[in-house]
């Protein structure tokens, strides 16, 4: 059973789920942005309307799914203005509860890509999780084959645990990126190639899809080289952000314990 479905948002996650759900032969009805020409730009793409005002959003008979994928901040603003009865509404932030949805009909839920999303990547859907929550049994079925749709790994899960995993992924993702980012900038600005780090982050992201992080956890904190950790404080020498970065990383690491079944008794090396 394909649905027709209206899309709110015209940014990164709202991008990928018109495409996805197009592709999974869906109709996308409408494209709202609180700017034309974006909402013009998908739109034009998956062969969809674009709007830029919400009372222009359609309350039609065989309407069966709004998604409001719109910064976490908007999407309450966003919903209050919707006028669309008992028609089924989501939204796609992995830390704002889905009853924040529940004023503006009895059939709300969430659609979560748990993935890093930016327009004109290329997205390995196969390998990408997608959460689902309904706020009863029918909107949480559709969800999920809407979810099935994407994806062949989808899961339910509830606020509490959305919210967690969303936490989870903004250390995982969020914060190493800016750690790379920060390493680059330390290499560039010493006349260093960043290109001679690319094989290190890639194994060390091999060596966590096959065991635990706890168990790949390398370098002079866990080690207790306190020499050669000196020597880095050294070189940091006048920029007091990326020497509390680095001391409060190191402690972390020294002070770190590990769930009992992620031990292992190898000794560790760099």
């Amino acid at each position: 059973m394909r649905r027709k479905i209206a899309i709110l948002g015209s940014g990164n996650v709202a991008t990928f789920l018109a495409k996805a759900l197009r592709k999974a032969n869906n109709t996308v009805t409408q494209v709202y942005s609180r700017n034309f020409e974006h909402a013009n730009a998908l739109a034009s793409k998956i062969g969809a309307d674009p709007i830029d005002q919400i009372a222009h959003i359609r309350d039609e008979a065989d309407m069966d799914v709004y998604i409001i994928a719109v910064s976490d901040d908007a999407i309450a603003d966003v919903a209050a203005q919707l006028k669309i009865e008992n028609k089924i509404v989501v939204h796609t932030s992995g830390a704002t509860p889905i009853d924040v949805l529940q004023a503006t009909s009895g059939n709300y839920g969430v659609l979560y890509p748990y993935q890093s999303l930016r327009i004109g990547d290329l997205i390995d859907v196969s390998n990408m999780c997608m959460f689902f929550d309904g706020s009863n049994e029918d909107t949480t079925l559709l969800l999920e084959e809407l979810a099935f749709e994407i994806t062949s790994y989808a899961l339910q899960v509830n606020d509490t645990e959305r919210l967690q995993y969303h936490l989870a992924a903004v250390f995982a993702n969020n914060f190493t990126n800016h750690l790379f980012a920060l390493a680059e900038k330390m290499l560039q600005d010493q006349g260093l190639d960043f290109e001679n780090l690319r094989p290190i982050i890639l194994q060390t992201a091999q060596n966590a899809m096959i065991k635990s992080p706890a168990q790949n956890q390398t370098g002079p904190a866990i080690r207790g080289d306190e020499q050669t950790m000196a020597r880095h404080l050294e070189l940091l020498q006048g920029n007091d952000a990326l020497i509390k970065i680095y001391s409060d990383m190191s402690a972390s690491i020294k002070n770190f314990v590990p769930n009992p079944e992620e031990t292992e008794t190898e000794e560790t090396q760099e």
